[in-house]
């Protein structure tokens, strides 16, 4: 049986102040299962090349995955070797204060965006 390398994941002690990380695949999402009769935990796990070169798995919070579609698309393809800031927040966990890693992306990125909405066709005016 191969030993656990606990290593290869994202943790608190990988961020120190504001990490710059780039996306270097698009991740995948997955599922924790509960108990009968308790809704399954959704995940997405995504790996993360850290400032030093070495490259982790990040389980992203859905707060932090909102604010990096909300620039790059919800498309996670377009997320492969864009850049986010990693920073640490103080969070309640089911009743335990935590450090919880979440996601900015910085203002120097550039932003996947919609092509320029068609206007409306008008009549000439009389």
């Amino acid at each position: 049986m191969p030993d656990l390398e606990f290593e290869e994941w994202l943790a608190p002690e990988d961020i120190t102040g504001d990490t710059v990380i780039e996306f270097t695949e698009p991740g995948k999402a997955g599922e924790i299962p509960k108990p009968e009769g308790e809704a399954n935990v959704k995940t997405f796990e995504i790996p993360v090349k850290l400032p030093t070169g070495k490259t982790k798995v990040w389980t992203m919070n859905l707060t932090s995955q909102k604010a990096v579609a909300k620039t790059y698309s919800k498309n996670t393809d377009l997320w492969v070797g864009k850049k986010a800031v990693l920073f640490l927040a103080d969070q309640n966990v089911h009743g335990i204060m935590k450090k919880v890693i979440y996601a900015r992306v910085p203002l120097t990125q550039t932003a996947v965006t919609k092509p320029p909405a068609v206007p409306p066709a008008t009549s000439p005016r009389p």
